[in-house]
């Protein structure tokens, strides 16, 4: 608030890891004595996440020191947010298309469809649920195997950190078997000693198929 010439100002950090930064001369800005800076990068790592303290020192024309500054904490954060993927599908299933969670492990902006990586399918009906939690569906292009990936860097937290690589999704998409009555199809009136021909189509069929009959 006051011209400081008796001492260059300084300034230190205290982290919540190793990255302290001890008492550092400060820089005039624009010659104006009453004006001083300092840029510091935080240092990667999630060893420094958490609060810093920042203290000033610096006397004024008197040999009066500062007040401790207005604004003397702020909020390191280094760590990338976590995404999982889940399912409520089971392992294989024959049931299209497959529903898929993607959960972060904090709120996150973004993330949209086209981040979702998938082979052997498509995704689909993209949900929003909430800033940590998306919904989306994924449509088998053919019976095998079908993964969803979500690549690192497709979302950002508040601090402005990628989210980190999903752990990959899998789920073996197969038919199950099915027999299909062709004839008769029901509403038939057949007299007594009369001859029916059951025909029938089928997939996936590893056995004989039984019929019973009943009235």
């Amino acid at each position: 608030s006051e011209d400081m010439v008796w001492t260059t100002p300084t300034i230190a950090i205290a982290t919540q890891g190793n990255g302290d930064l001890v008492a550092t001369n400060m820089s005039m800005v624009n010659g104006n004595r009453a004006v001083w800076s300092y840029s510091w990068d935080v240092a990667s790592g999630t060893d420094e996440d958490g609060t810093a303290n920042v203290t000033i020192s610096g006397f004024d024309l008197a040999g009066n020191p500062n007040l401790p500054a207005t604004y003397s904490t702020f909020t390191i954060d280094n760590t990338p947010p976590a995404v999982s993927l889940s399912s409520t599908a089971s392992e294989p299933t024959g049931v299209p298309p497959i529903s898929v969670t993607a959960t972060f492990s904090e709120a996150v902006t973004g993330f949209v469809m086209g981040d979702i990586v998938v082979g052997n399918g498509a995704a689909g009906s993209f949900t929003i649920v909430s800033s940590t939690v998306y919904r989306f569906t994924v449509t088998p292009t053919a019976q095998g195997l079908v993964t969803v990936n979500v690549g690192a860097g497709v979302a950002q937290d508040a601090a402005g950190n990628g989210n980190s690589s999903a752990p990959q999704l899998g789920r073996t998409y197969r038919l199950l078997p099915t027999v299909v009555l062709n004839s008769p199809n029901g509403g038939e009136n057949l007299p007594i000693g009369s001859r029916a021909t059951i025909t029938w189509s089928s997939y996936g069929l590893t056995d004989n198929v039984r019929i019973d009959l009943s009235r």
